[in-house]
C-alpha cells in the first residue's frame, strides 16, 4: 500500500484535474488537429460553424480546452465501423470522444506521412 502511494504522489494521472500533458501528448493533439485541418481556434470555429452550439461547445472543449478547462488527452485511437456499414475514426480523449467522418484515402496518407516522420 505505500508503494501505490508513493508512485500516486510521484506520477501524475491523466485524468487528474490539474495534468500538463507531455510534449509528445501536445504533438499528438497538434497532429490530429492538423489531420482534420481546425489547427487553431479560429479555423475550428469557421469550419465547424455548421453544428449546434452545443456540438462545437463540446468539440471545442476537447481539442481547444481554454486554460481554465481540464487539458486532453489522447487515450485511444482507431477506426470503427458505424452499423456495419460506414467506417468512422474513433479518437477517444481524457475527456471525451469524437467520431469523425475520415476517407480512406486520407486515412492512408496521414499513415504514410507519420511513417515517413517517424521512420
Amino acid at each position: 500500500q505505500n508503494l501505490s502511494r508513493v508512485s500516486s504522489l510521484v506520477f501524475k494521472n491523466a485524468f487528474d484535474a490539474d495534468y500538463t500533458p507531455t510534449e509528445e501528448e501536445e504533438n499528438e493533439a497538434q497532429n490530429i488537429k492538423e489531420e482534420l485541418d481546425v489547427v487553431d481556434a479560429e479555423t475550428f470555429e469557421a469550419e465547424t460553424a455548421h453544428l449546434s452550439a452545443r456540438g462545437r461547445n463540446a468539440v471545442r472543449a476537447i481539442l481547444f480546452p481554454s486554460n481554465d478547462e481540464k487539458q486532453c488527452v489522447l487515450l485511444k485511437r482507431g477506426p470503427i465501423l458505424l452499423n456495419r456499414k460506414k467506417e468512422q475514426e474513433l479518437f477517444l480523449f481524457t475527456t471525451g470522444i469524437l467520431l469523425i467522418n475520415m476517407d480512406l484515402e486520407k486515412l492512408l496518407d496521414n499513415s504514410l506521412a507519420a511513417l515517413k516522420i517517424t521512420g
